[in-house]
């Protein structure tokens, strides 16, 4: 069965090899554990019924990891909230392209260095310009070496109520929405998913290298980490087979990057 898709809306694709582009936090870190969480350079206003992203950076001890929101074959995933914060509600929060940690045969999805997350909000259309909007933002996540152990953050910072719109800032190391027609298909236990970019061949070549290009669900057990996952090039785009997990099956719009 092949079922089309006029935009791959939540469908992102990005290479293994994105680099990693933590901002560089201006306030001070906060340790829990081994691992350290800071808010910022975060904006500092905020328009009625306006977005702001705010980023977080985690940095795990040398040695250790902490995870994605899929972690994997094992581990928790990291959540970031709103904690008790009138006047703003929480969007979504954004990733970098995570890492394929393994150790000992056992694949995860996570991030050894430091990771910046764009935590995005919405101020209440009713906000006052020329007021202030305080918030903390409640993260909970887990480090691992040889051991786990879990840790919290709390992060306070405030946002100035203007009638200016702030640009929103993101970093280049997060995925891309290619916003390009997709197609794909499950033939027994294989899926397979073929993005069409004809007349991009600069695009296309970006996915010719050794490392290729991998997919990640966001959706637990969709996909089994440690399977192959395979490569392939034509004229009009490219494609991605991956084994799926036994006994599950396909969203209509599976968030995959």
């Amino acid at each position: 069965m092949v079922r089309s898709l006029i935009r791959f809306k939540y469908i992102l694709l990005s290479l293994v090899l994105v680099a990693l582009m933590p901002v560089s936090p201006s306030w001070a870190a906060v340790r829990s554990g081994h691992m350290t969480a800071a808010l910022g350079p975060a904006p500092a206003t905020i328009t009625p019924g306006g977005e702001a992203a705010l980023p977080v950076t985690l940095t795990p001890d040398k040695a250790w990891h902490t995870y994605w929101i899929n972690p994997g074959d094992t581990g928790l995933p990291t959540d970031i909230s709103l904690a008790g914060t009138p006047g703003l509600s929480l969007i979504r929060t954004e990733w970098p392209t995570p890492q394929k940690l393994t150790y000992d045969g056992v694949v995860t999805y996570g991030y050894d260095q430091p990771v910046t997350a764009y935590v995005h909000v919405r101020a209440a259309p009713e906000a006052k310009i020329g007021s202030q909007i305080p918030y903390t933002l409640h993260i909970d996540s887990l480090v691992c070496r040889d051991s786990c152990e879990p840790v919290s953050f709390d992060l306070a910072g405030r946002l100035n109520v203007s009638a200016e719109i702030a640009p929103i800032a993101t970093s280049a190391g997060l995925p891309v929405n290619l916003q390009a027609p997709a197609t794909y298909s499950r033939e027994g236990g294989v899926l397979r998913i073929h993005f069409s970019l004809p007349g991009n061949p600069a695009l296309r070549a970006r996915f010719t290298h050794p490392d290729g290009a991998s997919i990640f669900s966001e959706i637990a057990d969709l996909i089994p980490p440690s399977a192959p996952q395979t490569l392939t090039t034509d004229p009009q785009g490219f494609s991605v087979s991956v084994p799926m997990a036994s006994g599950t099956s396909l969203p209509d719009l599976a968030p995959l990057v």
